[in-house]
């Protein structure tokens, strides 16, 4: 007897050598693992059919009727080309994306003329420089006697807002009547009061503020003025414009305007600067009169024998509470370079409402 015998697996049909001395003992299928009784190979057919069958049935009893499972050998051809097939894919789709971004960025895109529109934020967008229309002189509307505009007539709706326009030059002079200011000398003067800027690089020489007056409905009253001297560039002076008219009549609305340099007003008059000015109440709390002391010195070459005095008294919130206003003769003249002291009185202004003054001292015309 050989040395060897050849065996075949019933279950996968392979074929594989064992020892002669194995025959009629069971071994393991080197390939699936199936259990497989050595046995004599038959000389006829139906010999190694009837040990087939016999090694099929033995088998199926030894599994108990299920199929034992193929293992694939370690490093199985399965395995490693599924492997390969991946890699070969993401290889396509990386070649393919970046041969895109040659053609939408590279040399190949400008070639191709292929543009990528980007989003632009409002801070980015280009608007084409326009040119600033020409400045137009504006009306002065009705104001009431609290400084808000109001309508001509009453029961009119008010009118709609106008259009944004371009942003205009500022103004050479910037007029504001802050409030209207009645009840001095028996009820027969009214004061139109606020400030007067001057926006323009030069000095104002002379300026007649005019502010028109009327009633609750919008009758026409009359003009108070005020003329001031000498307005340095970017100073701001008080404004006080009087108008004197019967007793009982009261104005509540107002319009103002102004005219540089008025006829029949010397521009010659010296600039007379003002420092330390300070009000003075009475003791009694409810008292409404009291005085304001400041220092004034004549810029000129001459001296001016009167001046006249005028200004504001400012409550805590910085609003306009009443008007101080006077001629004063100083003894000896204000002589020029040399600071004087000045006192001028006030009344019909409570002293607890007054916090600060704003002075103007000019020569007499």
């Amino acid at each position: 007897m050989a040395e060897t015998v050849s065996v075949q697996c019933g279950m996968c049909h392979n074929q594989f050598q064992v020892k002669s001395e194995l025959i009629g003992r069971q071994v393991h299928c080197p390939a699936c693992q199936t259990v497989v009784k050595v046995r004599v190979r038959s000389s006829t057919a139906q010999e190694a059919l009837q040990s087939i069958g016999q090694e099929l049935a033995e088998q199926k009893k030894a599994t108990g009727g299920h199929r034992p499972p193929v293992v694939l050998a370690k490093g199985g051809v399965r395995s490693r080309g599924l492997a390969i097939l991946w890699l070969g894919i993401l290889a396509v789709v990386l070649i393919g994306c970046v041969f895109a971004l040659l053609i939408v960025f590279g040399p190949l895109g400008k070639m191709l003329n292929i543009h990528v529109p980007t989003s632009v934020t409002p801070a980015q967008q280009t608007i084409p420089a326009t040119s600033p229309a020409p400045a137009v002189p504006l009306k002065n509307a009705p104001t009431t006697a609290g400084g808000k505009p109001s309508d001509a007539k009453a029961g009119t709706a008010p009118a709609a807002a106008p259009a944004a326009a371009p942003q205009e030059p500022p103004e050479p002079v910037v007029l504001k009547v802050g409030t209207l200011v009645s009840g001095f000398a028996d009820n027969t003067v009214t004061y139109a009061v606020g400030r007067v800027t001057n926006n323009m690089p030069t000095m104002i020489k002379a300026i007649k503020v005019t502010v028109s007056l009327m009633d609750n409905d919008s009758k026409a009253l009359g003009d108070a003025t005020a003329i001031i001297l000498n307005i340095p560039p970017g100073a701001t002076a008080p404004l006080v414009a009087e108008w004197k008219h019967e007793e009982g009549i009261h104005a509540g609305k107002y319009t103002s305007g102004y005219q540089l340099n008025p006829v029949g007003v010397s521009q010659d008059r010296p600039l007379i600067t003002v420092e330390d000015s300070l009000p003075i109440r009475d003791p009694n709390s409810f008292a409404t009169t009291g005085k304001v002391k400041l220092r004034a010195t004549n810029q000129g070459s001459l001296p001016v024998p009167q001046v006249n005095v005028f200004g504001v008294l400012v409550d805590k919130d910085g609003k306009i509470a009443g008007v101080v206003r006077g001629i004063v003769d100083v003894d000896g003249g204000l002589v020029p370079k040399k600071p004087a002291e000045i006192r001028v009185p006030w009344d019909h202004c409570p002293g607890n409402r007054v916090d600060t003054v704003e002075m103007w001292v000019q020569p007499t015309f």
